[in-house]
């Protein structure tokens, strides 16, 4: 298994989003299903055995021509599209293939690959740099070799081949040196025989580190289109944040333009105080990219009641910004008035949300009643795409298209195994779907 990266919530919100798509997605299938005749359907095998990776094509005969629905009842285990079945992991999934009301069903059994006992890695995850403040990083790949008991032992690789994908951003040479180029995100994979290993390589502006490399990121006046990478897991827990944008300010030259990315890493315990104008994780954002970050526990506070008080930012403009695979579970500790918007106090140019989920709570409750809006106001021209925001209480109002609003008790989503989530994929079946409430 690889190697966790990232907080536990990160993966649960994760979970709990594809659970609900799948559902989603199981519905339209049932919906699709009334079909007049009754049609008999058989499938050419009932048991399929694969390994790791591999691939089978199963074949459903049926005595009209017509579409085939396929389902897997575990997509994180085995995959399916048109009958051709992908092992993704060990375990068992059955897969059901259905025409009309009937169905056909083979059991597909996931192997462990014996033949990744001996594979090429390298020394750490990935090699980041930033632009200019190093002119090369030597790289490090062994040959590890596991037993029957799941021990590793490595070896220094030798003969080694690279190849950079894009060496725009950074080039490499054949001794394993990397230069930087242009920041970015790329990829180099790296031969030893027949043995081969792919790795990421980030050319950031700055790598943000520490607490302290956040807040000199989102307090800077400078370098506002550059490109950001985080390289840890951040704990505010008794720093006090102090981020831009205490006014709705939408000048161009007072907007951060550029691209963070979260490395899938967590950025926690953020307390903000709202006074006066609008606050918000960050401040005014004009086409920015936000991605692979999840920010744990924000608490929104004041002295009175909380005044355009905001998830992400303050402002969110032009036609360019885009937030991808962002988890914010976000806590008003009073009651909400103004433009207080659990997206933005204001959306005015076209922003796109994919793969997003917002967690929200608040005194009372009820999200409706106390003011909090998906958006103080927001453009037609706003995206969402698998965007969920989990609410106690009653559902917000102002719903762009494509977004989904789920409100009850939030307990429960946290109860979940995180220990079912690989990596960074989406884990999940339908019967993984949470209660939420008493």
């Amino acid at each position: 298994m690889e190697e966790v990266i990232g907080g536990e919530k990160m993966k649960l919100a994760k979970k709990w989003l594809g659970a609900i798509l799948l559902s989603t997605s199981c519905m339209t299938l049932i919906w699709g299903c009334g079909n007049a005749t009754e049609t008999s359907i058989q499938l050419t095998q009932e048991t399929c055995s694969l390994l790791e990776g591999e691939s089978a094509q199963i074949i459903a005969m049926t005595d009209e021509d017509t579409n085939v629905l396929w389902s897997s009842s575990d997509e994180s285990i085995v995959s399916v599209t048109d009958g051709e079945v992908f092992g993704k992991r060990i375990g068992t999934a059955t897969i059901t293939a259905s025409v009309g009301k009937k169905k056909a069903e083979c059991i597909v059994t996931v192997g462990e690959d014996d033949s990744q006992n001996t594979y090429l890695a390298s020394k750490v995850n990935g090699y980041y740099m930033e632009i200019g403040a190093a002119d090369s990083l030597q790289t490090e790949f062994v040959i590890c070799t596991k037993d029957s008991e799941g021990k590793v032992t490595e070896k220094e690789a030798t003969n080694l081949t690279y190849k950079m994908y894009n060496r725009g951003i950074a080039m490499i040479d054949d001794k394993g040196v990397i230069t930087p180029l242009e920041v970015g995100p790329t990829t180099m994979t790296v031969t030893s025989g027949e043995l081969s290993c792919t790795v990421d390589v980030i050319v950031a502006t700055k790598l943000i580190d520490t607490t302290e490399d956040w807040m000199e990121v989102l307090n800077t006046t400078d370098n506002l289109e550059a490109y950001y990478y985080v390289t840890s897991d951040l704990d505010f827990e008794g720093v006090k944040y102090t981020g831009l944008g205490s006014t709705i300010e939408k000048e161009a030259a007072k907007c951060f333009r550029g691209t963070i990315d979260g490395g899938n890493h967590v950025v926690k315990n953020i307390t903000i105080t709202c006074a006066t104008g609008s606050h918000g994780i960050f401040g005014p954002l004009l086409d920015a990219k936000v991605r692979n970050l999840s920010f744990d526990n924000v608490t929104l506070t004041a002295g009175g009641n909380i005044v355009n008080g905001c998830g992400l930012a303050p402002s969110i403009s032009g036609y360019g910004s885009v937030f991808e695979n962002v988890f914010v579970d976000l806590q008003y500790k009073k009651k909400a008035t103004g433009n207080s918007g659990i997206l933005a106090s204001e959306i005015d140019g076209a922003a796109l949300f994919e793969k997003c989920l917002f967690t929200v709570s608040s005194p009372s409750g009820n999200t409706s009643r106390d003011g909090i809006k998906i958006a103080g106001s927001f453009n037609e021209g706003t995206q969402a795409k698998n965007l969920l925001v989990l609410c106690e209480g009653t559902a917000p109002t102002q719903l762009p298209e494509g977004l989904q609003i789920f409100t009850d008790k939030m307990e429960a989503i946290w109860k979940l195994n995180s220990e079912k989530m690989l990596g960074s994929e989406w884990s999940y079946s339908a019967t993984d779907l949470p209660r939420l409430g008493n």
